[in-house]
């Protein structure tokens, strides 16, 4: 969820949340440390345009964004993995809240998906993987492989020495052994083609480059 807050020191941020890029961790985070917080507009994942056209304060805005061949595979293991509901119990009590989960619950009839090629061939029309937002809309743009510099930036501004706690896991970050078919890298590329091109990562699964540096 995208979410404004005031910090201690009565500063304003915004959290801008692409999905899957450890957006809950980062939201309990602000739940738990900021001194107010609230959710601008209605859509959990609205992009910096939708939120600036509401024409109220943000402060500084900032966004994680994500290896788009590692971001396909962590959405494929939330939702045809891992026990999705078991999960988001565990998250929901950092929130004081129960996840609707009846969007699953359609997809899940609607959709008979078997294998990781073939979800891919979906890609992005499936819940929460449509294209990224818009990156240079935002103030700071953050990367997933980098998250030590959300963790510090985060505590310096809530002015707090806890580290953040992952939320929302679905498994270990070894997303190549997933692309066992060339076709399967060629259909992710193609799916968010704008998202390598506006992240720096290379189209190769092998070289992990963000913005030009080697991870």
């Amino acid at each position: 969820m995208n979410i404004t807050f005031v910090t201690h020191n009565g500063e304003r941020y915004t959290f801008v949340h692409v999905p899957k890029t450890a957006g809950k961790s980062i939201s309990a985070y602000i739940y738990k440390h900021a001194l107010e917080f609230w959710t601008p507009h209605e859509l959990s994942h609205a992009t910096p345009d939708d939120l600036e056209a509401l024409d109220i304060p943000l402060g500084e805005t900032f966004a994680v964004t994500r290896n788009p061949y590692s971001r396909a595979v962590s959405l494929y293991r939330y939702l045809h993995e891992v026990d999705i509901k078991k999960l988001s119990m565990s998250d929901d009590k950092h929130f004081g809240t129960t996840s609707n989960l009846n969007w699953y619950s359609i997809w899940n009839t609607q959709k008979k998906i078997n294998t990781f090629e073939e979800f891919c061939n979906l890609l992005p029309d499936v819940p929460l993987g449509s294209l990224q937002h818009p990156y240079k809309n935002v103030d700071r743009l953050f990367h997933f492989e980098q998250m030590d510099q959300v963790n510090n930036y985060l505590k310096r501004i809530l002015g707090t020495t806890e580290d953040i706690m992952h939320l929302n896991k679905t498994g270990n970050n070894q997303y190549k052994t997933y692309y066992t078919k060339h076709s399967i890298t060629k259909t992710v590329h193609k799916a968010y083609k704008q998202d390598f091109n506006l992240l720096g990562y290379s189209k190769d699964i092998n070289i992990m480059y963000n913005n030009g540096v080697l991870l």
